[in-house]
């Protein structure tokens, strides 16, 4: 850290070796547990201050990577005209924030997370600087990078659908912002840059993917294959319909095709009433894994589900929810539903003469 108290209860900032060199000797405590630190002042990291012994609860061991990253960060806000304060402890929920900005009657947190975080430690800190009416940005260091978006990204999800990332080697603030097309990344840093990485599905490929899921008995469909079975129908052969104008919405748990297989094992034997609908969408996206991120009560997902098997007349909309028209044709097997790959381009086409959706809401 390199905040320290003084013995006067002053608080001291650390941000030269050569104003650490002639402090070595003093003596400081940590504002949080106020236990004793001593000035580092090696070759390798910025000069920061370290506890002597024991743990802190508002305070861990830092990276060179987290110590550069909040002076940085800093320096950035600062120049985009924000009022910032470094690594304020905040006592009433025991936690310190790595920063805080100000702006216009603004006031934000940043926190910048290098090291592993569990979903209940990230929804517990985000829920103590809620409870003090201050937003948080949780911005990703090094070991959640990757070209493209993925699990362990999941958790941080806000209610924007965005990700934030900081790279010190390029020394570099991405935004990435999900639209239906794909990820919008802005890149802030030396140059300003701005582009679509578009998203890509192939439902062939999906379903070949399956295919080979199902051949080497992946755990995640297990559960799935064998309700299934129970119906008398095959996995392999789950209907072309639930490929069909994904929203590719991040953040679910369980895939969006299963997501839809499953309502279809649930319902496509009986009428679909509101209620009974409400309440499978409401289980099946539980954010236990998304805990920045609160589903609204007609989430995304059920909405465009519904809208296909409605404009493919599949479905109607009556008084107390919706109807069969006519139920999605299961196939025997994985290789005879790619030979009708063609009903797929049909119901494809039959879509995108009508009105393209819109935009999710979240």
């Amino acid at each position: 850290m390199f905040i320290a108290l003084n013995q006067a209860h002053e608080r001291v900032w650390l941000q030269t070796h050569e104003q650490a060199a002639t402090l070595s000797q003093e003596r400081f405590f940590c504002p949080a547990c106020e236990q004793p630190v001593r000035v580092r002042n090696g070759k390798q990291n910025p000069a920061h201050f370290a506890h002597i012994a024991g743990t802190c609860s508002a305070s861990e061991p830092e990276s060179h990577q987290h110590l550069t990253g909040k002076q940085w960060l800093y320096d950035f806000y600062t120049y985009l005209g924000w009022s910032v304060e470094l690594e304020v402890y905040l006592p009433t929920i025991k936690q310190r924030a790595d920063l805080i900005i100000q702006k216009s009657g603004h006031k934000l947190v940043i926190e910048f997370q290098c090291s592993p975080i569990s979903v209940p430690q990230l929804k517990a800190r985000t829920d103590g600087y809620t409870q003090l009416g201050l937003p948080v940005i949780w911005i990703l260091g090094s070991r959640y990078f990757a070209p493209r978006y993925q699990a362990k990204q999941q958790k941080f999800l806000t209610q924007e659908l965005t990700l934030w990332f900081l790279d010190m080697t390029r020394q570099r603030l991405d935004r990435w912002q999900w639209q239906p097309s794909g990820w919008l990344i802005t890149q802030y840093g030396h140059h300003y840059r701005q582009y679509l990485r578009p998203s890509a599905h192939s439902p062939k490929q999906a379903q070949l993917q399956l295919a080979r899921q199902l051949y080497y008995r992946q755990p995640q469909l297990r559960a799935l294959q064998e309700a299934s079975y129970r119906k008398g129908i095959n996995l392999a052969g789950v209907p072309w319909v639930v490929q069909l104008q994904l929203t590719g919405l991040p953040g679910l748990v369980v895939p969006e095709w299963q997501l839809r297989t499953w309502w279809l094992l649930r319902f496509q034997h009986s009428p679909v009433t509101r209620e009974a609908n409400h309440t499978f969408w409401q289980r099946a996206l539980g954010n236990s894994k998304t805990p920045l991120l609160a589903w609204p009560s007609e989430p995304p997902v059920m909405k465009r589900w519904l809208t296909v098997l409605t404009r493919l007349h599949l479905l109607e909309e009556d008084e107390q929810g919706w109807h069969w028209l006519q139920t999605p044709q299961w196939y025997p097997d994985s290789e005879r539903k790619l030979q009708q790959f063609d009903d797929f381009l049909a119901m494809q086409r039959v879509l995108e003469q009508r009105v393209s959706p819109a935009q999710p809401n979240i």
